[in-house]
């Protein structure tokens, strides 16, 4: 399932900010996103098998040389129209030595979800 979500959430937010990758980016792009999935916990378990898995994500935008708001915001609003929770802010930093400004967001997805086709 994993796959398919990393696909959901490129597809999802490469109109924001084109530039996404998972778990790392080696670059130097002034604007990108990276994100993660982090281990799920069965939820909705009938005859012991588990039915669906909330994937939890998280997901970090970084910014160089103006302000990351409108990303911001345009991030949590295309994730959530696409079917994830309303992403909650974990983090925003700007870091000193990158000149990046950092914001950390996580939201769940089911993994069963129906991934809709464009």
């Amino acid at each position: 399932a994993n796959m398919s979500i990393n696909t959901l959430i490129i597809q999802t937010l490469k109109e924001v900010i084109p530039d996404i990758y998972p778990n790392f980016y080696p670059g130097k792009k002034k604007k990108y996103i990276v994100f993660n999935l982090e281990n799920s916990n069965g939820t909705g378990y009938a005859d012991d098998s588990p039915q669906a898995e909330d994937i939890s994500i998280q997901i970090h935008i970084y910014v160089k040389d103006e302000s990351p708001i409108r990303y911001k915001k345009e991030v949590r609003r295309k994730l959530f129209e696409a079917g994830f929770t309303y992403p909650s802010v974990d983090m925003e930093d700007f870091e000193k030595d990158t000149g990046l400004h950092h914001i950390a967001l996580s939201c769940e997805i089911l993994a069963n979800t129906d991934l809709k086709e464009e």
